[in-house]
């Protein structure tokens, strides 16, 4: 089978929502298709040289790596062991210099080894050294830490995304976002989400007193530490996209801060950001730096340029003064601007309901005169900017038919 290019092997269920590990995976009960699968891939490289793209979601062991890491030819691999796997299975696979993508769930990784003797596994073992993309999957910042340092090829490495769950402040992978956005200067789109199941840890009241106590583990010093990452890939201009989903990093006026610094002039090549900072990492003071419609009216005015899409966390008191306020203004005097921001999403902690249709006309004009080529506008109250959506629509349509 020496045209073989793609081969995908998924018999085990795939990881849950929040990362949850399937209870097929805790039992073992993959066992038995896991012989027939690891049969198929033993010699893999006598039937599949040519194999280009490997997708795996069924146990892991080291000579299952070995078998990967002999696909000479191999340049995409994405691998999800369903079972308790070491953090040196996966060396095998980094003998793979044609590599270029690589995707890794681990959400049972055990044996993590600390301090020096990390050290000298890291040592040891080969760089992948043409490495564009890597996407991993872990359960907390820690496993994230290790497969990021077994992984990352930091000189040429243009699209990180990091995915894991944590509820916790204290547990945020400072170490593995200095080290993305601090070392590699390739970098061009970076994705790190924090996907904590709401229905899990110590209740709001009780996670709030922890999560606020812990708050100091990372000073501003810290914080701005890591900002300044930020804005120098930024200012640099090679990073043209930055999500950060519920990351408990940024407190009090350093979340309004790196948003300002991330939406300025001089980030000429930032196409899309996302920042969210949901309720469960704020504390009560963090409400007022939340994103209102001025930060929309600087941006159009004066801010990013190159921006497509934006999604932002909006302090929910400043939706129903501003859609007033709005409603108030005349049309002449609305501001105008030629910033070619294409979509917008609008995040808040719940649904708000309680706009009026003058609200919504008041604010979808005031979309459309900031944002004339917009295409989409999004909430979490989804009816609410459904129409909104749509009131911007027509005042574009009434522009294109006079000409304007």
């Amino acid at each position: 089978m020496a045209g073989l290019h793609t081969l995908s092997i998924t018999v085990s269920s795939p990881e849950g929502r929040f990362l949850g590990v399937p209870r097929e995976w805790r039992r073992g009960t993959t066992a038995l298709a896991h012989a027939d699968s690891f049969g198929l891939i033993t010699n893999m490289s006598s039937f599949a040289l040519g194999l280009h793209t490997f997708t795996y979601r069924d146990p892991v062991s080291k000579e299952l790596a070995a078998e990967v890491g002999s696909l000479e030819r191999l340049t995409k691999l994405d691998l999800t062991p369903t079972c308790h796997v070491d953090y040196t299975d996966f060396i095998g696979i980094k003998r793979l210099e044609s590599l270029r993508e690589v995707r890794i769930c681990a959400l049972l990784l055990s044996h993590k080894p600390t301090g020096q003797k990390r050290m000298r596994v890291l040592e040891t073992i080969p760089v992948i050294p043409n490495l564009l993309r890597l996407e991993i999957v872990a359960p907390s910042d820690g496993d994230m830490y290790y497969l990021y340092d077994l992984f990352a090829s930091q000189t040429t490495m243009t699209h990180v995304q990091l995915t894991y769950s944590t509820q916790w402040i204290y547990t945020f992978p400072f170490y593995v976002l200095s080290a993305v956005l601090g070392v590699n200067r390739s970098i061009q789109h970076f994705d790190v989400k924090n996907l904590a199941d709401p229905s899990l840890g110590p209740s709001d009241p009780e996670l709030k007193i922890l999560n606020a106590t812990l708050r100091t583990h990372w000073s501003e010093v810290k914080q701005q530490e890591l900002l300044s990452h930020i804005t120098h890939r930024l200012r640099n201009h090679s990073l043209a996209e930055l999500v950060m989903d519920d990351l408990p990093v940024f407190s009090g006026r350093m979340i309004q801060k790196c948003r300002d610094k991330c939406l300025r002039a001089d980030c000429s090549k930032l196409e899309t950001f996302r920042f969210v900072v949901g309720r469960k990492y704020r504390a009560p003071d963090d409400e007022r730096y939340l994103a209102t419609f001025a930060d929309l009216q600087r941006l159009a005015i004066s801010g990013c340029r190159s921006l497509k899409h934006l999604e932002l966390q909006f302090n929910e008191l400043d939706l129903p003064m501003n859609a007033s306020r709005l409603a108030r203004i005349p049309d002449k005097d609305v501001l105008r601007s030629d910033h070619g921001l294409e979509t917008l999403g609008i995040v808040m902690d719940g649904e708000y309901k309680a706009l009026s249709f003058q609200q919504m006309v008041a604010v979808a004009l005031y979309l459309d005169r900031l944002f004339p080529v917009l295409e989409m506008v999004w909430g979490i109250s989804r009816k609410v900017w459904e129409d909104v959506d749509t009131l911007v629509k027509s005042y574009q349509k009434r522009r294109n038919d006079v000409g304007l």
